[in-house]
């Protein structure tokens, strides 16, 4: 169980638009990426993004767009088996996006929390404070098999 910031996600393309899904509390959420984002042709889009910002629109829909003044990464907490994470405190205070990722269908085997965060591009570091809930299950190493 940890706190881990996301380096790279593959990308979904739909007509001319690019967009990855999160799992949100058992519903596909769509994160649309502007395409000067997308990296090769793998369509992968890398943080941290240098120039970008994360915004919701009138309508509801979540969009990384160029913005000069602004840096987005990606943060995931992790839960234990039949647990779940939670993000308290991020100093100083970003424009967040959060997702709630079940482990099963309901989330009864445990939930992670995802974080789009859009800083100010003068920060240069900040702090998370994180804690999880449940059993850290982890399989014994056999050697040699």
């Amino acid at each position: 169980m940890s706190a881990n910031l996301i380096d790279s996600i593959r990308l979904q393309k739909a007509d001319e638009f690019y967009f990855f899904s999160i799992n949100d509390q058992g519903r596909k959420e769509r994160v649309w990426v502007n395409k000067r984002f997308v990296t090769g042709d793998e369509a992968i889009i890398k943080f941290p993004i240098h120039g970008g910002g994360v915004e919701v629109t009138p309508k509801g829909t979540i969009v990384i767009r160029p913005n000069p003044d602004t840096y987005t990464i990606a943060l995931r907490v992790d839960g234990g088996f039949r647990g779940g994470a939670k993000v308290t405190a991020i100093t100083p205070e970003p424009v967040k996006i959060e997702f709630t990722e079940y482990a099963s269908p309901r989330g009864s085997l445990g939930y992670s929390i995802v974080q789009i965060l859009t800083f100010p591009s003068s920060v240069t570091e900040f702090t998370v404070t994180w804690g999880t809930v449940g059993a850290a299950l982890r399989r014994a190493a056999v050697w040699p098999n």
